[in-house]
């Protein structure tokens, strides 16, 4: 984790490393979460952050983190290749089972509230 991420230190969205991805969300796959997928530099990353900051706190049932696709030195950018990311910010989730989706709805207020409350 460095000062270029953008959740850095903040304690309602964790960011992930390379080395701890499959660790974090093992350790948690009962769990329901959302992984923030960015680019430090995306400026639509960067006006999202404290919408997605508020409704981690708010939809805590969701364990919420983040994975900075340009963290190099962690070796975060062959996790995005893996996932097929091709856009910031990207949304992944999952709600039951053990399998990724993506979240392909503009990132706002609307769709967020939606998406929390139908899951």
């Amino acid at each position: 984790m460095t000062i270029n991420d953008l959740y850095y230190k903040n304690k309602y969205i964790i960011e992930l490393k390379a080395n701890k991805f499959k660790d974090n969300l093992v350790k948690n796959g009962g769990d329901k979460y959302i992984i923030v997928v960015y680019s430090p530099d995306c400026e639509a990353c960067k006006q999202n952050k404290d919408l997605l900051i508020e409704h981690s706190i708010i939809y805590n049932s969701f364990k919420f983190y983040a994975l900075n696709c340009f963290n190099i030195k962690e070796g975060n950018d062959n996790i995005c290749v893996n996932l097929n990311i091709t856009s910031y910010p990207t949304i992944l989730y999952k709600t039951t089972g053990d399998k990724l989706h993506k979240f392909k709805h503009q990132i706002n207020e609307k769709t967020l509230e939606q998406f929390f409350n139908f899951n």
